[in-house]
């Protein structure tokens, strides 16, 4: 998934921000899409890993940094985890 593909995400979808809504939204069955940031701690990929093979849903790493994902959201934080 490169940036062209987050930012048409961002203007064609709700897109969820966070690691604890994303596994929030996972155990509901709200998602269908993860995006991981490239530093995303060990611990968070797991986790997320784990539940995406549980409930059937996509996962993208991407190559952009934290810092780079708030940067594309216009955010004034780093974002390591989105869904939709």
């Amino acid at each position: 998934m490169s940036e062209v593909d987050i930012k048409k995400i961002i203007k064609e979808k709700k897109v969820n921000i966070g690691t604890e809504k994303t596994l929030k939204l996972i155990k509901n069955k709200k998602i269908k899409n993860i995006v991981i940031s490239s530093n995303c701690p060990s611990n968070v990929k797991r986790d997320l890993k784990y539940y995406a093979k549980a409930y059937d849903l996509q996962i993208y790493e991407v190559k952009e940094n934290n810092e780079e994902l708030g940067a594309l959201f216009k955010k004034p934080f780093n974002i390591s985890v989105l869904s939709f």
